[in-house]
């Protein structure tokens, strides 16, 4: 018997890339939820990634806000990935990140508990829930049991609260019949099947010169294939209770500048920034714009991570984040999320949309 699995959030970045491996591997039937099973433009995508004659895509209604619709979600599934979070930048209400991610997080996991088919949960986490403390250091490596406590802005508190709200359920209901793993990836890049991520359009920002300087900031990275290929893996060769740390490597603002100059400088883009603008300017503009403020709160920042049992138990090998970044700028090319210059127009005539 086809075992099944519950993909949330399956109009997502992460969850298209997950749901196209899934269909790559062809061992499983698969139930997404999306907030809007008529909204065709985030269904669209998740049916062309998985064309299965035999056993297409099922999707369901179910949102992250209410209890409605997640009982039915979870009937006879198998296998939950957790990928649905809202991903809002610069919030005004932190309410508007914390009730979703914590308390939609927990509406699955009750769920799921009552639910006697299920065998194991894999929850999509981030590494903003490990790496920034007040201990750190860019020379200390985070591994999967450091824990995030200082917070540059409402994002990385959502995402810290929410896997902690997962693991102490678990751990208050030591009755219930299914495991649970975390996946934590880097700021993800690469090509993208669907609507453009709020990740990339941090990089669209640099390459169209949105934003317009280089502070001292820190990022790892790690390409969506390998995020992707972490979660698939993770439905049988997770270990219960183990964080799993997805990341190629960590790198500047000004080195992800530096491979979009290198890719696109030449053709016409001449606004990739090359300022590192000086730290009282940063803070005053801090008072009046929340990226700026966070990058006051993150200033000379760079974590590093140890992605060693990820691929150890996982079977992960990690592409270069910088090809995965190249691939990134010519899908927001090709979609128009980056305007083409005539110049890349002449060079990639055959990439440009009609």
């Amino acid at each position: 018997m086809v075992e099944k699995v519950l993909l949330t959030g399956a109009s997502g970045y992460i969850a298209l890339e997950i749901l196209y491996q899934l269909h790559e591997q062809g061992q499983y039937q698969v139930r997404g939820t999306v907030r809007d099973v008529a909204n065709e433009e985030k269904c669209r995508p998740i049916r062309e990634v998985y064309p299965n004659p035999k056993y297409p895509v099922e999707l369901v209604k179910a949102d992250l806000t209410s209890d409605e619709g997640w009982a039915e979600a979870v009937t006879g599934v198998s296998y939950i990935l957790h990928t649905a979070s809202p991903v809002i930048m610069n919030v005004q209400n932190e309410d508007d990140l914390m009730i979703p991610a914590r308390e939609g997080t927990l509406r699955v996991l009750r769920a799921a508990a009552k639910e006697p088919s299920v065998k194991r949960v894999i929850f999509t986490s981030s590494l903003v829930a490990v790496g920034w403390h007040s201990h750190n250091s860019n020379e200390y490596v985070n591994g999967p049991d450091d824990w995030s406590d200082v917070f540059p802005d409402p994002y990385y508190k959502s995402k810290t609260l929410a896997e902690k709200a997962a693991w102490d359920f678990v751990k208050e209901n030591k009755e219930n019949q299914f495991e649970l793993c975390t996946i934590n990836p880097a700021l993800v890049v690469g090509r993208f099947r669907g609507s453009v991520s709020a990740s990339l359009k941090l990089v669209g920002n640099i390459a169209t010169g949105k934003l317009s300087f280089l502070p001292p900031v820190g990022t790892p990275l790690v390409d969506v294939e390998d995020v992707g290929a972490a979660h698939v893996s993770a439905i049988t060769n997770g270990v219960p209770g183990q964080r799993y740390l997805v990341v190629d490597g960590s790198a500047w603002v000004a080195d992800i500048a530096e491979v979009c100059r290198a890719e696109l400088g030449s053709l016409g883009y001449t606004k990739i920034p090359s300022h590192k603008p000086p730290y009282f300017l940063v803070k005053l503009l801090s008072f009046f714009a929340a990226d700026a403020a966070s990058a006051v709160r993150s200033w000379n920042t760079n974590p590093l991570f140890d992605n060693s049992v990820t691929k150890q138990h996982l079977g992960v090998q990690f592409h270069d984040w910088r090809e995965a970044l190249v691939s990134a700028l010519h899908c927001m090319i090709a979609d128009g999320e980056i305007p083409a210059t005539e110049a890349y127009k002449a060079k990639y005539p055959e990439a440009i949309k009609a």
